[in-house]
């Protein structure tokens, strides 16, 4: 009700050609590191990786044409994480040092945040269920 069912649509609607051209320069970025990861990672074992993420990030372009579900906490949470691995991989990082790709001996203490992750989403939903909508 509140938004367009089109996210470039409702860009135009918001902030015109300007903010049309933004978005769309945004989804051609995103495409262009997708391309880039997977030239850069042909022939090794991250290319599944890049490849995939080139395609979720072409599904979320596409689907944002017909629906607005970059206003979905949820999705746009998905997105960012997704588009950050991809950035990662188009960056050329990830295939300089092979010894970076195994894993350590000991995890560090930042390893124990996503353990954590299922008992703040528990805590936020048993916090919003006496909340009216």
């Amino acid at each position: 009700m509140d938004h367009a069912h089109n996210e470039y649509l409702e860009a135009a609607v918001e902030g015109g050609i300007i903010r049309l051209g933004f978005t769309a320069a945004l989804a051609a970025t995103v495409l262009l590191a997708g391309w880039r990861a997977i030239r850069i990672h042909a022939g090794t074992a991250l290319l599944p990786m890049a490849a995939g993420l080139t395609f979720a990030a072409f599904a979320v372009i596409i689907h944002s044409s017909v629906d607005f579900g970059m206003h979905m906490g949820a999705v746009a949470c998905l997105a960012a994480i997704l588009l950050g691995q991809l950035d990662y991989l188009a960056s050329g990082e990830s295939s300089v040092d092979k010894a970076r790709r195994t894993l350590p001996d000991s995890l560090p203490g930042w390893a124990v945040i996503p353990l954590l992750a299922p008992v703040v989403v528990v805590f936020m939903s048993l916090q919003t269920q006496g909340a009216a909508y």
